[in-house]
């Protein structure tokens, strides 16, 4: 039982201390984290004021117990898996710092928390991710999850593993469910596995809220395959990158699809996009919105010189006609463009439903 040695004598446990020893190494970590639960749970349903805080406060109680076991494993004697554990603890300590640090610390000009949350999320969730698997298979090699002992032992492993079974399955649900909502919401449900982005573009037929966003007007239904048609046109045959007068909508319409679908550039993209990205806050979202206000009265304009004078200011070479733009702007603006046709726009592309001029004036450079 005694190993005595020149300088010192090391005492082995029994078979019984040993076990007693691994019990109770299993038994403090649950016991901090079900305390950790009990009082989050007092706190939060005895202020209600904290309810808006409720994230913040899991997080803050799941960290303490964390940092807690942290200090547990420092004062116990030193095993050759310390360093790893006090490392992936750590990685979940910070985690689980910008979670709780998001809901007190917003970007400025951010739009509510939106980006902020976005942003600091992915760090967070790295670092669960790499804990997740670290971890696990250190349960593992260090026999945490192997099925042993009797009595009270087998009891605190069984109650590990319900918890680490629960958390499991607790994390499958969003990527089933989600996955499932999201094969399910698409134009054409027929259309069977396939890298290609657009193919959804020959059968779809888009249903446009269109201006009064109630999509009652005769022609807020119409069929995208024209759309792809005149897309695929682009990319084949206008080559570089020439700038492009679409029309701009309402948020989350089918605009802006020059954009997206060929890479050209146009006098605005999606306005929410172009927002975010200059700041929410300045003078950029002013100029994004007059350029909004710019594209609107190029389509809506009966003044051929005001017209002319835009499509300079902007460097526009093409100007594109669609349903979208038939469905938002009245009639007597877009009847101008085949006025100009001969003069200073030709038609490159047609079918019948999509127009693409081609301006042959003078122009200037983009601002």
């Amino acid at each position: 039982r005694r190993l005595v040695g020149p300088q010192r004598v090391l005492q082995l446990p029994l078979p019984a201390d040993r076990g007693r020893l691994l019990l109770s190494n299993n038994w403090l970590p649950l016991s901090l984290g079900l305390i950790t639960i009990a009082l989050s749970i007092v706190a939060w349903s005895s202020v209600e004021a904290l309810h808006q805080w409720t994230t913040a406060l899991v997080l803050t109680f799941t960290m303490l117990a964390a940092l807690a076991l942290a200090a547990w494993w420092i004062v116990r004697p030193s095993s050759r898996e310390m360093p790893v554990q006090m490392m992936l603890l750590g990685m979940l300590v910070l985690a689980f710092g910008i979670g709780i640090g998001v809901d007190f610390i917003t970007a400025q000009h951010d739009i509510d928390r939106m980006n902020t949350v976005f942003k600091f999320y992915l760090n967070a969730w790295v670092f669960y991710s790499v804990v997740a698997g670290a971890g696990l298979w250190q349960l593992w090699a260090t026999g945490s999850l192997r099925w042993r002992g009797a009595g009270k032992q087998r009891l605190a492993q069984a109650t590990w593993c319900a918890l680490l079974v629960l958390l499991v399955l607790s994390a499958s649900i969003y990527p089933f469910y989600g996955t499932r909502a999201r094969i399910a919401d698409r134009f054409d449900a027929s259309i069977g596995l396939t890298l290609d982005g657009s193919a959804f573009q020959q059968t779809a037929v888009y249903h446009d809220p269109g201006p009064g966003n109630r999509g009652e007007e005769q022609n807020a239904r119409y069929a995208l395959a024209a759309d792809a048609e005149a897309l695929e046109f682009i990319r084949q045959n206008i080559p570089g990158t020439a700038v492009f007068l679409e029309g701009s909508t309402d948020q989350y319409r089918w605009t802006p699809r020059v954009a997206i679908y060929t890479g050209n550039p146009v006098v605005v993209g999606w306005e929410w996009h172009q927002m975010q990205q200059r700041g929410s806050g300045g003078a950029e979202p002013a100029r994004v919105r007059a350029r909004i206000a710019d594209v609107r009265r190029m389509y809506r304009t009966t003044n051929v010189s005001e017209l002319m004078a835009m499509l300079k200011q902007y460097g526009i070479e093409y100007i594109y006609l669609g349903p979208s733009e038939r469905l938002y702007f009245p009639a007597s603006g877009l009847e101008k463009f085949e006025g100009m046709v001969g003069d200073v726009l030709d038609v490159v592309f047609t079918n019948g439903d999509v127009v693409v001029y081609k301006v042959s004036a003078v122009r200037g450079p983009p601002e």
